[in-house]
């Protein structure tokens, strides 16, 4: 088995098993944690699991929270059963003390206040004017704020729990012939979509800041949405609305492939793969799912079509 599932204790110990049943692993661009899942024979007797490693050829593919454990007994065997996020699921549940944050770096914003255990960040000396964190903004907000007016992108989580605001320029070219291609497919999501964003000035009116989105009254989608005066972006209010219907649009169209076997891969990393039914040329891989069971091992490749993809 290419893969082992590492059970680390409450005690302080922890088990390596390699009899495993089923496994469902999932790293996307705007998640910001990998999940994982799966069911394990186990033979030692129960134990309180506080975190859950998955690791495979080329080391960790996750570190994560034990969200949800359960030992069951049939026909003399026990049976694990587990669901897990990676330790930066974190980022979403924190939240950090409101107020206006000047000349910041990126570990400087997360790490000011509050230690993460495995959370790592991006290594960069790069620093915005301001983070204005409102009432009730989470980490990865700040994260998602920062990244924004650095570069117009959007966090997401390299290797198991490294929070990235660039896409890596390490990583290589992955190309994949179509010997190994099980299925392909093409397909949308409008489900998140919002065609006409109002934003509420400091007068209280709804009428000096608002945006339409044009691809999605194109496409005869009406939802109107009405916000607050966002003071994260105090200095330019017009880019409050945009960068809320770029999140709105987030993976509306995708390509996705399913490959036989496992295949290294890195979320914004390039890839070409040789299709029947579309082009894929140097584009760049925006979720990752990895499946094993009695069927096999099975790696499938989503590449979005948004504002934020290239």
């Amino acid at each position: 088995m290419i893969f082992r599932i590492i059970f680390l204790y409450a005690s302080g110990s922890q088990s390596t098993i390699t009899d495993i049943i089923s496994l469902s692993f999932t790293k996307e661009r705007y998640t910001p944690y990998t999940k994982l899942s799966g069911k394990v024979w186990f033979e030692s007797a129960p134990e309180e699991i506080k975190g859950i490693v998955l690791s495979g050829p080329d080391g960790a593919l996750h570190i994560g929270i034990a969200d949800n454990v359960s030992y069951q007994r049939s026909e003399g065997k026990t049976i694990v059963s587990f669901s897990s996020r990676g330790y930066t699921c974190a980022l979403a549940h924190n939240q950090l003390t409101p107020g206006l944050y000047p000349n910041v770096t990126l570990r400087g914003i997360l790490s000011n206040d509050i230690s993460l255990p495995y959370v790592t960040y991006e290594n960069m000396s790069d620093t915005i004017d301001y983070i204005f964190v409102k009432e009730n903004d989470t980490m990865w907000d700040a994260a998602a704020a920062f990244a924004r007016k650095l570069g117009g992108d959007y966090p997401y989580i390299s290797g198991s729990n490294n929070v990235r605001v660039t896409r890596d320029p390490g990583t290589s070219l992955l190309s994949v012939s179509s010997e190994k291609l099980v299925s392909e497919e093409v397909g949308q999501n409008y489900t998140r979509v919002v065609s006409h964003l109002h934003m509420k000035d400091l007068e209280g009116s709804y009428n000096t800041y608002n945006l339409t989105n044009q691809q999605a009254v194109d496409r005869q989608l009406v939802r109107h949405r009405h916000i607050s005066f966002d003071r994260q972006w105090l200095s330019n209010p017009d880019e409050a609305l945009r960068s809320a219907i770029d999140y709105s649009m987030r993976g509306i169209r995708y390509n996705k492939v399913r490959i036989e076997g496992y295949l290294k891969a890195e979320l914004r990393q390039y890839a070409s793969v040789s299709c029947q039914s579309f082009d894929i040329t140097r584009r760049e891989i925006s979720r990752i799912d990895l499946s094993l069971s009695e069927k096999g091992i099975f790696t499938t490749l989503w590449f979005y079509d948004d504002s934020y993809t290239q």
